[in-house]
């Protein structure tokens, strides 16, 4: 029986090393922490009170993937928000995103009759793009060679010919700009460009921001496209109900297990890994699905020069910072909106403008003074997660930069004062609060830089040239070693989809 290692636990590691069992490779995956799950897990920072400590909502991982790898079976519950959001404004103000028609329409239309009416046609057309393109995101992207046939294809099958002008603009348009051609309320406009700027380091009126808002919404919940749910009994289930359904396939899952070195034979092919513990564990086939970054170190300068500098050259430069908190109360928000409102994601970014300032406070190093708060309250939907009385509140906020990673304390003090200010006594409500810098997301989680897309998802990092042009099928330039991490097509999201490709082409090959 052919042997496989597949190095990294995260979830796509974990996707990729149960569709390799499922196939019949003898299968062994290395984990370097003693929890599963990489960003998408869960943990118990204190006692009887579990958090997802950093992902933290469920979305983009296709339901081919969830139906192949059974993942209900094994325990996997998508719990559908509604309302799915709650942003708040200075005037007192509240937009709800509601999941019926109806009811979204007339909290739009309290700040524009017209974005009422262009928001139903906006999100079709953005659903009706993530289901054309989500089939490519299941196989390795064309070559740049094949672009021109690839173009043609899309014209003849019509697939994404149908919606080539509003593709170029999300291509090549900021996300405040693209949300400009739609809608003229500056309170739906705010709401949406958080979508734009999720984990990347830019701005929404920066160029390219337009790209990562369709990459936010090309998911589904329940067969409803663009919204994201949670996960009972935290994002830890999604890692865990993967690592079940390889299990029953055989997969072998060793837990504090990092590596130290991918070993090459003297043909310069993987055959194995050396453990930081001495041991070695032969392979027919190694996949990496830790960072580009982190292969190339496990290699020690056996790989290829020209690859090694593009990988260690990709910008990994991101702002986010997490905040877990519990309270022993719900927020009592000064606009007053009915309790079951709070089971969304609550937004305070009011202006698209105010994205824009907070990042370039940042981007020089510094840390944003009015930072973008994303907060769910999972917990209201989820009662595995904290004893009766108390409640979990896991924060998303940018921008915090690496250089400023030692004001993180300064920081998590601003945002829980901005959330105080639009729920007065909120602070006295906290029981436990933690915060993690970009530099505890690499310390703790082995994300390099605390990205956890694995590098930058700009257009010289996608499709054909994720991770190196030349490279984007899943394969490097060494022989029997793979890709398939965030840092592989299609890029970052708790997607499963790299880990997916990565699995399909060592069954192709090896």
């Amino acid at each position: 029986m052919r042997k496989v290692v597949v190095i990294g636990g995260g979830h796509n590691g974990l996707v990729c090393g149960a569709y390799l069992a499922r196939a019949g490779y003898d299968t062994t995956l290395l984990e370097r922490d003693k929890i599963l799950g990489g960003a998408a897990r869960t943990e118990e920072v204190w006692e009887g009170i579990k958090t997802s400590r950093a992902s933290y909502l469920l979305s983009l991982m296709p339901e081919k993937i969830k139906r192949e790898l059974e993942l209900e079976r094994h325990g996997l519950e998508i719990l559908e928000r509604n309302p799915s959001g709650l942003s708040l404004f200075p005037d007192g103000s509240y937009l709800a995103f509601h999941g019926d028609p109806a009811e979204l329409r007339t909290e739009i239309a309290k700040f524009s009759e017209a974005d009422a009416d262009a928001y139903p046609a906006y999100e079709a057309n953005l659903a009706a793009i993530g289901r054309a393109i989500e089939p490519a995101m299941l196989r390795p992207p064309p070559s740049l060679e094949s672009m021109p046939s690839l173009a043609w294809d899309s014209v003849v099958n019509r697939k994404l010919w149908d919606h080539r002008f509003t593709l170029t603009d999300l291509m090549g348009m900021s996300g405040s700009e693209f949300l400009d051609q739609w809608f003229e309320s500056e309170q739906l406009k705010s709401v949406l460009a958080t979508d734009a700027v999720i984990c990347a380091w830019l701005g929404p009126q920066d160029p390219g921001s337009a790209y990562v808002l369709l990459h936010h919404v090309m998911g589904e919940t329940g067969g409803k496209a663009g919204v994201w749910g949670y996960v009972r009994g935290g994002m830890g289930e999604v890692s865990n109900s993967i690592a079940r359904a390889g299990e029953e396939h055989g997969l072998t899952i060793l837990r504090e297990s990092p590596v130290a070195q991918i070993v090459l034979d003297d043909r310069k092919r993987a055959k194995g890994v050396r453990l930081e513990n001495g041991s070695y564990l032969p392979a027919d086939a190694v996949v990496c699905c830790a960072s580009p970054r982190a292969m190339c170190r496990m290699l020690d300068g056996e790989m290829d020069e020209a690859y090694e500098k593009r990988v260690m050259r990709t910008s990994y430069k991101n702002g986010n910072a997490k905040i877990n908190l519990v309270l022993n109360a719900l927020p009592q928000f000064t606009c007053d909106p009915p309790e079951d409102f709070l089971r969304g994601t609550i937004h305070i970014s009011p202006t698209v403008e105010y994205l824009q300032v907070a990042f370039d406070e940042a981007r020089h190093g510094d840390m944003s003074s009015s930072p973008m708060i994303e907060m769910t309250i999972p917990s209201t939907l989820d009662d595995t997660l904290a004893p009766n009385g108390l409640w979990v509140a896991n924060i998303f906020t940018q921008y915090l930069s690496w250089e400023a990673s030692d004001r993180k304390d300064a920081y998590r003090e601003r945002v829980i004062d901005i959330i105080d200010e639009n729920a007065p006594g909120f602070r006295d409500s906290i029981v436990q609060k933690e915060i993690l810098s970009p530099q505890d997301l690499q310390n703790i989680m082995g994300l390099d830089e605390g990205n956890a897309f694995h590098g930058g998802m700009g257009l010289a990092s996608l499709g054909p040239m994720r991770p190196v042009p030349g490279y984007a099928d899943f394969t490097t330039p060494i022989d029997r070693l793979f890709l398939g991490g965030s840092g592989a097509h299609p890029g970052g999201g708790v997607t499963g989809m790299p880990g997916h490709n990565a699995a399909q082409k060592v069954i192709q090959t090896v």
